[in-house]
């Protein structure tokens, strides 16, 4: 299912470079793809198409909104990206879709979604620290009632983000003095706990 997916957009590229010259299809935003649209024939290919290109404008908006602090806007992002996962680019199926309509009934959730290529995974929900035990026994109790198991849940916090750091490693060869950078990325904060 994942290469259908690749094999849709490629198609949908190839279309609206009937009339555009576009590298990748994120090399416009939801207002060009708006006005060009037509050029794709098949309905299933412009729903992906779409999902991409809004996904696209929904993560260039969660760097600003998530630079500024404003978690709610992040939450809000969070919840159209999964909405449009499921709506138009139809990966995520009946498990993470509970998980996500279950924080969306959530006080203490600012948003949720599904990570990965889709078709099966996880999901993320951005929970209030003090409510996240309430949250997991109450996830854990309606995920089980609708989908008839448990689910794993994992709790982790809001670190730094991943940073560059460069570090310089020598290596001695028959008197030869050899620099070899390498580059690490290190997330600061980040915990996870079964």
């Amino acid at each position: 299912k994942y290469n259908e997916r690749v094999e849709e957009c490629q198609t949908a590229l190839k279309e609206l470079n009937k009339e555009l010259h576009l590298d990748y299809l994120c090399a416009i935003d939801t207002e060009t793809f708006n006005k060009h649209e037509h050029l794709i024939s098949n309905e299933t290919v412009k729903k992906r198409a779409r999902h991409v290109i809004e996904e696209n404008d929904r993560v260039k908006e969660a760097t600003r909104v998530l630079a500024d602090g404003e978690l709610q806007r992040f939450g809000e992002l969070l919840y159209a990206s999964h909405a449009s996962l499921k709506d138009l680019y139809e990966v995520t199926g009946k498990e993470l879709d509970t998980v996500v309509e279950f924080c969306k009934e959530q006080k203490t959730v600012a948003g949720a979604r599904m990570t990965g290529a889709g078709f099966g995974g996880c999901a993320i929900a951005l929970v209030e620290k003090n409510a996240y035990d309430d949250f997991e026994k109450n996830l854990v109790q309606y995920y089980t009632s609708i989908i008839g198991y448990q689910p794993e849940v994992y709790n982790s916090l809001i670190g730094d983000g991943a940073q560059y750091a460069q570090y310089r490693f020598y290596f001695s060869y028959f008197g030869w003095i050899c620099g070899r950078t390498a580059c690490f990325m290190r997330n600061y904060g980040a915990t996870a706990a079964p």
